[in-house]
């Protein structure tokens, strides 16, 4: 469904945010995930 999207996801650090980049991921999405809390960022 979302295979050939990109989504920008702001805020993906915060409950909400990982909840939303999990689904895009789980759907065949690809995401730009950012948040300006960079001691939760993780690859």
């Amino acid at each position: 469904m979302l295979s050939s999207k990109v989504i920008l996801v702001t805020g993906a650090c915060g409950l909400l945010g990982q909840q939303i980049v999990r689904e895009i991921v789980g759907q065949n999405g690809s995401v730009i995930a950012t948040d300006i809390d960079t001691d939760k960022t993780t690859i």
